[in-house]
């Protein structure tokens, strides 16, 4: 059983946008996978991430959606990872920050969902806790 399984979701992404999420998510073994989801239907990053990293796995889909992706992975490895992340193409997670958010995880074991603080690369913190939709916010 994985400790942490991620997947990242891209449509038309860069390599640029993702190596370095990718070289940093192994940055140490923590019995832990990458699950990349190709909303494009093409392959376009396979060759050069499998390059990065050869243990990412990387699924062609057809592109129904970025909840849709996510739902890929969640079943296909349903009750083999400890922890399921999901990360956006344009985030950074240091290995550190990782690490401490499992640690954290473990230490409070029963959660439904745990988000961690979200800065801008220049420190500044991002405010992304959000309410449920209701017809005052949504627009």
């Amino acid at each position: 059983m994985f400790k942490i399984i991620a997947r990242i979701v891209v449509y038309n992404n860069s390599l640029e946008e993702i190596k370095d999420m990718v070289k940093e998510f192994y940055k140490e073994n923590i019995n832990q996978k990458l699950v990349i989801v190709d909303n494009s239907n093409t392959g376009y990053l396979k060759d050069n991430l499998l390059l990065i990293n050869n243990e990412i796995e990387y699924i062609i889909s057809e592109n129904k959606g970025y909840g849709h992706g996510n739902n890929l992975v969640i079943k296909k490895y349903e009750g083999q990872a400890k922890y399921f992340l999901i990360m956006n193409p344009d985030i950074f997670i240091k290995f550190e920050d990782l690490v401490k958010l499992l640690n954290y995880a473990d230490k409070i074991s029963e959660f439904g969902i745990i988000m961690p603080k979200i800065i801008f690369p220049d420190g500044e913190l991002q405010y992304v806790c959000k309410l449920f939709p209701n017809p005052f916010n949504l627009f």
